[in-house]
């Protein structure tokens, strides 16, 4: 378990960091920070998903079944990402990047149990 995590750990770092870039280039933009986190947290969603993939050995048929767990997965990662940056950082006013950090350590763990032991649980 504490090697898929380290793996999963990686793989959302890779991910984390194109969300992060996305919303940082769109933030110098002028963009809100709802938004932006938004439109980041589907970009990482989509290359964790490519990475997951390789990393838990999913035959090329397997879309069929990982991808729709995924992409429910990512879904519900995502609206929980933009309800809690929206509570943190719209609401109570928490600036955009440590409001980002927190609901990343939550989302985090919340990705790792969903897609380890449901979205890819029958790959390994």
């Amino acid at each position: 378990m504490l090697s898929s995590l380290a793996r999963y750990g990686l793989i959302g770092a890779v991910g984390t960091a194109a969300h992060y870039a996305t919303m940082a280039l769109m933030l110098l933009f002028g963009v809100a920070g709802l938004p932006s986190t938004l439109a980041g947290g589907a970009l990482g969603a989509w290359v964790n998903y490519l990475l997951l993939r390789k990393a838990y050995g999913a035959e090329p048929g397997s879309h069929r079944r990982t991808g729709p767990r995924f992409i429910l997965t990512a879904t519900l990662s995502w609206v929980l990402n933009g309800l809690l940056f929206g509570l943190l950082h719209v609401s109570l006013g928490v600036p955009a990047w440590p409001a980002q950090f927190l609901v990343t350590l939550l989302v985090f763990s919340l990705g790792f149990v969903l897609n380890h032991f449901w979205t890819f649980g029958a790959e390994r």
